[in-house]
């Protein structure tokens, strides 16, 4: 019976780039809908391009129906990161187990043993093709979240406008500079 012994070779050097073209063209594809659809929540109009009192009333009010929108939005991409993280957490932990009980048999004195990153070296070596579509996975939902976060905070941004831009129209209104519009 042979005892395993370290090879000399690095691990870490055949440990290969998990960014792939794929997840970068679904998150595209995902943030480039989303920026339309919101395009078109904040676009006025009125044929000057200068959004009157009525655009105004109605970008108010429909302001919430959006942000709502934005807020299940948000929690529907937190929740399928979650899923995207424990299923990937699940496959490493058994994988991990798999090579340690391999790599470090318990005949082997302790320290002899593979240390915990050679361990994990090896998982990402091995299973290489899995461990791709998993962190590809967990990419593309971390970065999901993060680009929901980030229109949630510009459509916060929207609202400061709209509502400085309707305090502008009433200010307007009682100076008499809009009498002779109807609304």
């Amino acid at each position: 019976m042979s005892i395993p012994v370290r090879q000399p070779k690095h691990v870490a050097e055949k440990v290969i780039d998990n960014y792939t073209l794929e997840a970068e063209q679904r998150l595209l594809e995902f943030v480039e809908q989303q920026v339309e659809k919101m395009k078109g929540y904040a676009k006025f109009n009125s044929a000057d391009g200068q959004p009157g009192f009525f655009e105004l009333n109605r970008a108010l009010s429909e302001h919430q129906v959006v942000w709502l929108g934005l807020v299940v939005l948000n929690a529907l991409a937190k929740v399928e990161h979650s899923k995207a993280k424990e299923q990937f957490d699940d496959w490493f932990a058994e994988k991990y187990i798999e090579k340690r009980d391999e790599l470090n048999p318990r005949a082997l004195s302790s320290t002899k043993w593979y240390s915990t990153k050679e361990i994990e070296m090896h998982v990402r070596v091995a299973y290489k093709d899995e461990y791709i579509k998993y962190e590809r996975e967990l990419t593309y939902t971390e970065q999901k979240v993060a680009t929901i976060r980030r229109l949630m905070e510009g459509w916060q941004n929207q609202q400061f406008v709209l509502s400085r831009l309707s305090k502008n129209v009433e200010a307007e209104y009682s100076s008499g500079q809009l009498e002779d519009i109807t609304f």
